[in-house]
């Protein structure tokens, strides 16, 4: 397994990776089959880790916690790991399932609106000639409080033991269920990928790639969806105390290789 650094903001521990070392190393533990967790963490996740002890020990529990989001990585760039990039869920999703296709290894989309899980395999199909598509399925509202869903869930899951499994629920039902079910089902890998699977249905716009260069994604979500998002990113303001703290901690803290 890979070596990476850690560096702590806030009250997240991110793994600084580049976009391609994340991808390896997310392939390098499919094999063990063994359900590792994979967190695309960005600014909102730092001021939910703040207030909500659950969503803190929940995420505190994954394997791999890479940067989402230009506030995440320029500050991980301030405390010298100067090779950070912006790891989405939106980036990762296509990204597996087009290696998937050469490899043979499987996925499984969980999560979106009713029919957005079919229409993203349909998608990824399309764009990827020969990726597995080992199983969709679609969490109805409230799921995480219905016992008999979260278990028609795990049974899914095991009936095919994906390779790669990506549930989109949003944050942080999505983080909250892995870590309280995780042990419960078979997987290679598990990424909580929000929005992705409604960007690779093809029902949700995603920021052009000008705009995603140049840290502007936020920007076009939220004008997309300014009565959800408009007032989430305003509060996300509130975590730049944090950033700054986190560079200035680095001075007197040298970050930590370990071994995941």
């Amino acid at each position: 397994m890979a070596v990476f650094e850690r560096a702590r903001i806030g009250n997240i521990t991110f793994n600084p990776a580049t976009r391609a070392g994340a991808l390896d190393h997310i392939f390098e533990m499919a094999p063990t089959m063994s359900s590792r967790w994979v967190v695309t963490s960005n600014a909102d996740h730092l001021l939910r880790a703040r207030e909500e002890q659950r969503f803190r020990d929940s995420i505190a529990a994954a394997d791999f916690v890479v940067s989402d989001g230009w506030p995440i990585v320029a500050t991980l760039k301030a405390m010298g790991f100067s090779y950070a990039e912006r790891v989405t869920g939106a980036d990762l999703l296509p990204a597996i399932a087009e290696r998937c296709a050469r490899t043979g290894q499987s996925i499984f989309v969980m999560g979106g609106m009713e029919g957005w899980a079919d229409l993203a395999a349909k998608n990824l199909q399309s764009k990827f000639p020969g990726v597995k598509i080992a199983g969709t399925f679609f969490p109805p509202f409230g799921f995480e409080k219905d016992k008999a869903v979260c278990e028609a869930m795990v049974s899914a899951i095991n009936a095919v033991k994906p390779d790669f499994l990506f549930l989109g629920v949003g944050s942080p039902k999505q983080e909250n269920w892995i870590c309280d079910y995780r042990d419960k089902f078979t997987c290679g890998v598990v990424i909580g990928v929000g929005m992705s699977i409604g960007f690779a249905a093809g029902m949700v716009p995603r920021a052009p790639i000008l705009m995603q260069k140049f840290y502007m994604e936020w920007f076009f979500r939220m004008c997309t969806e300014p009565k959800r998002l408009a007032p989430r990113y305003a509060k996300d303001l509130l975590i730049f105390p944090s950033l700054l703290r986190a560079v200035w901690n680095h001075k007197y803290q040298s970050g930590t290789a370990t071994k995941l």
